[in-house]
């Protein structure tokens, strides 16, 4: 077996073990983000969180963070 077949063989078994590690990683991170999805609706659900915010010209939140927002907005307006 040549040095180059060695390498090759090395990096296809490095290519696997990854491969077979990316499920748990996924669920991982699928976990990761509905914790801090439940984090970032219990603090835009508070009005107190939101005043803040406008008081302190934070009118403007990231784009992945707007579907959030409305749904809590949504939630308020069925509460009224």
């Amino acid at each position: 077996m040549t040095k180059r077949n060695q390498i090759g063989n090395i990096g296809h078994s490095v290519y696997e073990v990854y491969s077979a590690a990316l499920p748990k990683r996924a669920r991982y991170v699928a976990e990761q983000l509905a914790i801090f999805r439940s984090v970032f609706q219990e603090l835009f659900s508070d009005e107190n969180f939101r005043t803040l915010m406008r008081a302190e010209c934070k009118t403007t939140v990231p784009v992945y963070l707007e579907p959030i927002i409305e749904e809590v907005n949504n939630h308020a307006l069925e509460d009224d």
